[in-house]
């Protein structure tokens, strides 16, 4: 049955799938963005939030979806028992109430969940497949999702509302509805002046912002990565610092607190660091890092004045590690997608676009 339901599912779709995470997604809007700010076009963005999606998805409509695709009756119906035959009970002190019928919401903690909820919003995106987005290689891209985590793309303001209210409109028929506060609007641009939009919900203003937290990812108004590695700078040193007392004990082996750093601190600073754009001076910041953290595990003073190929040295290291582990990274995840069936269309817009790409 997952299968079937997979079969179902747009490539816009990375969250809960095999072979797919937040990475994925986050690179797919990197990717997507970077064709455009190439030729000096404009991406017009906006961050859909929902409230509480998982908990509205209506049981009714969700069979009815379901009996849309080539999934087996049997398997339907044991769906349908599974979520017609929920029942709670809810207790005030002591006192409990007659059991209620449950008319909404995935089960939670069940395996099915996660397919379940992607078909249920998939029919939801499918309304807008004709409704012009970015074109990249000849395809329309006007929404890239990562589980109710939503960015609707558009070359213009204009079509941008139309992709805001057909969404809008056809999510409440589905019961859900879009968080007007916590939905934001981007412009991503290489001009010094960037645009401002007007895009509404419901008469309500939609609030434009500089960047926006993605997937836990800054993204940034110039579609530059800056921000982003500084930042995932500034979060490596907090946590080391937090757990300095481990990582500093020369009472544990040098080894055995390089091994706890690469594991609790270099994980955060290169979390989706495959999506970054780097320059030289970005590169002297992160080797910068890895010395910083280098001289306190050792406990070097500045006052020293070690240079840093004399603290490699004393750790037993001929080079620093960090922005090689920066590359090696980034090229696996550049071959997985140059391998997969999804990247023509969601990474290069089409297999004779493959050989364009700047990545």
């Amino acid at each position: 049955m997952p299968q079937k339901i997979e079969r179902e599912i747009s490539d816009r779709q990375t969250g809960f799938r095999k072979n797919s995470g937040t990475r994925e997604a986050i690179f797919s809007l990197k990717v997507t963005a970077e064709r455009y700010l190439e030729v000096h076009k404009e991406i017009f963005a906006c961050f859909i939030d929902y409230s509480k999606a998982f908990d509205s998805v209506k049981h009714e409509q969700l069979i009815e979806i379901l009996q849309k695709t080539d999934i087996d009756e049997n398997d339907i119906a044991v769906i349908a028992n599974l979520y017609w035959q929920q029942r709670t009970k809810i207790r005030i002190d002591t006192n409990m109430s007659e059991a209620v019928k449950i008319k909404r919401g995935v089960r939670q903690g069940c395996v099915m969940s996660p397919a379940i909820f992607n078909l249920y919003t998939e029919y939801i995106f499918r309304t807008i497949d004709n409704i012009p987005g970015l074109t990249v290689g000849g395809i329309n891209i006007n929404n890239l999702r990562y589980a109710d985590d939503t960015v609707m793309l558009a070359e213009n303001e204009d079509d941008l509302q139309k992709l805001v209210n057909t969404v809008k409109e056809e999510s409440e028929k589905c019961g859900l509805f879009i968080n007007t506060r916590k939905t934001k609007t981007m412009v991503i641009s290489r001009e010094k002046v960037i645009p401002l939009i007007d895009i509404k919900i419901d008469g309500e203003r939609v609030e434009q912002v500089a960047n926006f937290t993605y997937l836990g990812h800054w993204i940034t108004e110039d579609g530059r990565s800056d921000q982003e590695v500084k930042r995932r700078i500034g979060m490596a040193k907090n946590i080391f610092s937090r757990m300095s007392k481990l990582l500093t004990n020369r009472r544990i082996s040098f080894a055995t607190r390089s091994r706890l750093t690469k594991c609790y601190v270099w994980s955060i600073f290169l979390y989706a660091c495959e999506t970054w754009t780097l320059n030289a001076s970005l590169e002297r910041n992160i080797e910068a890092l890895e010395m910083w953290l280098y001289r306190r595990m050792a406990r070097i003073s500045w006052k020293e004045k070690k240079k840093n190929k004399e603290v490699l040295e004393e750790i037993g290291l001929k080079h620093t590690e960090l922005l090689k582990n920066y590359k090696n990274q980034t090229a696996r995840v550049l071959r997985a997608h140059t391998t997969s069936p999804k990247s023509p269309e969601i990474y290069y817009g089409g297999k004779d676009q493959r050989e364009e790409t700047t990545w």
